[in-house]
């Protein structure tokens, strides 16, 4: 038997949601809210509440039933929110909290729902003049602000009489974020409550110097296209300004705007510090600088608390900056910077805790300062490097957890609460409730709801380390003996920057373990770009994406050599989604000798046509050096195939309505495909998305990748 690590075995399957899991966590003065599914294959979460006693825990209940609301039509910011955060959910899959009102918000059917944080309590339901997005409380309780058509709009609680306080014509919309914020620097929000409830810090986004691309139906030919403002590659950005908003109606434009014309050009975080001041974080086009600014409320001149100058980009990370008001009066600013060739949360300017060189930081879940500055954040320990783990830092040094937290202050005492999420090969992730302001830590474990899955039979080994800080997974099915003869291959892999799927999450392997259960070895790999492998390994895919290929190559070659006799390596297959779509189509393009087989799912073939943020921080400006992306063109690869010699097979996959990789990409590629006379397959979605949330659709569409695999290997 071959020598693997002795890891249990993992269930796969190839339907359903894994939503049982309890998740969006918010921790108030009453409790800790989450959201939860009845079981793993319901969509629809609800709202829960684990209730924060003297004593310590009390029991869990549902404040709301998510499957008693009407079901509802969203709006097209809605749809526009969801699809840049992935949202797969139904029902309540987000909610806003009024703490000192002990009040919650959230969409329920076509208007708006409240309900007070206790057992028991009636939703009431607020009427407004179109479909809110993204409904948010202010801090009293006393207001619900959101977005109707581009349109900002308040509602009072008490009375439900609805006010329109900003509002254009046009390609201009008031508290929306602009594109490349949301899909791309993790900014979902466009407007901002004041901490005293009396006045709104908003966005007004001037798309009018974008193109305008269009997303059709083609399946319905009577129905029109919807235009989209685009930012692509060495186009125009949007203009984005700052605004303060009163409720009497009076607007404020402050001293913060950012767009083509100013020296920055993105704004990337936003974050009230008190009454009168902001906190903002902006970068220019060339992301080489982040500067962290204070924006005065009443519109007087702005000035920087902070730099961070890096070559050639900065990374912008989850939570950070984060300003605050000390002990000593003084504003003092958390952020993330790169401290021995690893990304380290910094206290004005200082790394936080020891041990700096041994995790990087590629998130903050919380900050609170009872016991003086205390930061909550994942990272990768390079003693595990595919596990998830967690830290919170305080003047005491660092305590590690296992997966990852949120952090918090609340309950009766304002006790500091830690939410911690730690997956695991062997079963479901556990979530954990610690109270760890008391003499003896007080924890409460919330489950998951979606009972045992069945299991295949198919082992998980790994991390498989190859050349450099290449880190893999390997999967073969649960049966196979030497014996059998080596197995035919399917490398499933994203591959690209800012992401990894080499991790301890048994939820996040089901794809992967269907192959495998079919009778293939599976290889996931992380190469160069993916977080945790250092910031030099992070940064060399500057102008040079194309070695991410490469990469896989390598960890054949390394796993091949560890694991004689287990990879068939005249039958190989790639599949990948997005970026990994890009990395499948070139590798059969540029590797056929290795690749045989591809399946590339909503893949990047021409970088002109992605976004500023994401592509120009890699590529650089095309109209400065157009080289990198002439480089990176699958259709120019394409052309330099021997049709003679070209013996793979390639399956393109796109959903038609996707608006972040546009399905012009496959079509583009498609069409050198055909004029140079290389066979190849395409498989259109109908009103299918980037991302496809469809039981049905995911269902079947493994079975036809599965299909292809068969006739291609």
């Amino acid at each position: 038997m071959i020598n693997l690590p002795d890891l249990p075995a993992i269930t796969a399957r190839t339907q359903g949601f894994t939503l049982g899991r309890p998740r969006s966590f918010t921790i108030t003065n009453t409790g800790v809210l989450f959201l939860r599914s009845p079981h793993g294959e319901d969509p629809v979460t609800d709202l829960w509440c684990l209730p924060i006693t003297e004593e310590g825990f009390g029991e869990e209940y549902c404040l709301v039933d998510a499957h008693q609301g009407a079901d509802v039509d969203i709006s097209p910011e809605e749809a526009a929110r969801r699809e840049r955060v992935r949202e797969r959910a139904q029902g309540i899959v987000a909610y806003s909290v009024s703490t000192s009102a002990n009040r919650v918000a959230f969409s329920w059917g076509s208007g708006i729902g409240i309900v007070d944080i206790a057992p028991d309590q009636p939703v009431r339901t607020l009427s407004t003049p179109g479909s809110l997005a993204q409904p948010t409380l202010s801090p009293d309780g006393q207001w619900v602000a959101g977005v109707i058509d581009g349109a900002l709009w308040v509602i009072e609680v008490a009375s439900g009489e609805a006010t329109c306080l900003a509002q254009e014509d046009g390609p201009i919309t008031w508290g929306l974020p602009d594109f490349v914020a949301a899909e791309e620097m993790g900014r979902t929000q466009g407007f901002w409550w004041s901490p005293d409830s009396q006045r709104l810090l908003v966005t007004r986004v001037d798309n009018t110097a974008l193109e305008d691309w269009w997303i059709s139906g083609p399946v319905d030919p009577d129905r029109p296209g919807v235009a989209m403002p685009y930012p692509p590659a060495g186009g125009t950005n949007a203009e984005v300004g700052l605004w303060r908003l009163h409720l009497d109606g009076q607007r404020d434009r402050l001293s913060l705007t950012v767009g083509p014309d100013h020296d920055d050009e993105y704004l990337a975080t936003l974050q009230w510090l008190d009454d009168d001041r902001i906190v903002a974080s902006v970068m220019p086009r060339t992301q080489h600088r982040l500067r962290t600014l204070v924006v005065p409320s009443n519109g007087d001149p702005s000035w920087e608390i902070d730099r961070i100058d890096q070559s050639p980009w900065v990374d912008i990370v989850p939570g950070l900056p984060h300003a605050f008001i000390g002990e000593d009066g003084d504003v003092h600013l958390l952020t993330a910077r790169v401290v021995d060739n690893q990304r380290a949360v910094c206290l004005d300017g200082q790394p936080l805790g020891p041990g700096q060189g041994d995790w990087s930081v590629w998130t903050v879940a919380g900050v609170t300062h009872q016991n003086g500055v205390c930061v909550g954040a994942s990272g990768i320990n390079t003693h595990e490097p595919w596990a998830d783990e967690a830290f919170i830092i305080d003047a005491h040094g660092v305590v590690p957890y296992a997966g990852t937290i949120t952090l918090g202050q609340g309950g009766p005492q304002q006790e500091t609460v830690v939410v911690s999420r730690a997956t695991s090969l062997d079963g479901p992730p556990v979530t954990t409730v610690r109270l760890i302001d008391r003499d003896e830590v007080i924890a409460q474990v919330i489950t998951d709801r979606g009972g045992p899955l069945p299991q295949t039979g198919v082992a998980l080994y790994g991390p498989v380390h190859g050349p450099g800080r290449t880190r893999s997974i390997l999967m073969v099915p649960g049966s196979w003996q030497p014996s059998d003869g080596p197995l035919p291959v399917l490398v499933h892999s994203y591959g690209g920057p800012h992401a990894r799927m080499v991790v301890k999450d048994r939820t996040r392997m089901y794809n992967a373990a269907f192959f495998a259960a079919q009778g293939y070895a599976v290889v996931i790999t992380d190469g160069l770009g993916a977080p945790g492998g250092g910031m030099d390994g992070e940064f060399a895919i500057y102008k040079n994406l194309h070695a991410t290929v490469q990469g896989q190559v390598d960890a054949l070659d390394g796993i091949d050599a560890q694991f004689p006799g287990v990879l068939d390596r005249t039958r190989v297959g790639i599949s990948g989604w997005s970026y990994g779509g890009y990395l499948a189509a070139r590798a059969v393009l540029e590797r056929p000798d290795v690749f045989k087989a591809a399946i590339s799912g909503a893949p990047v073939t021409d970088w002109r046509l992605y976004d500023t943020h994401y592509t120009e921080r890699y590529l650089g400006n095309p109209n400065d050096d157009p080289t990198a992306y002439e480089a990176e063109e699958l259709a120019r690869l394409a052309q330099r195939v021997d049709p003679a010699t070209w013996g793979a097979r390639l399956l393109l996959i796109h959903g038609l309505a996707d608006d972040n990789v546009v399905v012009a990409h496959t079509l583009r590629l498609s069409a050198s495909l055909l004029a140079q006379g290389l066979p190849h397959e395409v498989l259109p979605l109908s009103d299918v998305t980037h991302f496809t949330p469809s039981v049905t659709i995911n269902t079947n569409l493994l079975l036809h990748e599965l299909d292809f695999l068969r006739r291609s290997l």
